[in-house]
């Protein structure tokens, strides 16, 4: 009778062990699973946030060059406004020139605000951020 009684409770020894190791693996495959998961999305959103950051730099180039290009063009008719001969050409130069300081203002303005793309669509509140900074919210 006590070998029965050892062969039962070994029974139940193995049963018990076979199920908690089939528990522990199933829930450490079921772990690993989500973990790759979580990485690959943290992944996903790194790059999404990378190429985000990549194209407001190259938006924040564009306008840079336009601003620039914009005061190149005031100067260069302040220049010719000093060297202007007769007085229909000094206007037609000034006129030019409140033109070009119209641009060129625009162009600053599109630089400081981020282009006008705020986040709900509408109209949005001016940046404050430093060019460049990783953290700002307005781009």
């Amino acid at each position: 009778m006590a070998g029965f009684q050892h062969d039962q409770t070994k029974k139940r020894l193995k049963l018990v062990v076979g199920i908690v190791t089939g528990v522990l693996l199933i829930g450490g495959v079921t772990g690993a699973m989500l973990f790759s998961q979580a990485q690959e999305e943290a992944e996903r959103k790194a790059a999404a946030i990378e190429a985000q950051r990549q194209a407001a730099e190259q938006e924040l180039l564009r306008m840079k060059r336009e601003f620039e290009v914009a005061q190149k063009k005031e100067e260069e008719l302040r220049a010719s406004l000093s060297s202007a001969q007769d007085d229909i050409e000094r206007s037609k130069i000034e006129k030019q020139l409140a033109e070009a300081k119209r641009a060129r203002q625009a162009a600053g303005q599109r630089m400081r605000t981020g282009g006008g793309k705020g986040k709900s669509g509408g109209a949005s509140a001016p940046c404050n951020c430093q060019p460049g900074d990783p953290l700002c919210t307005c781009l």
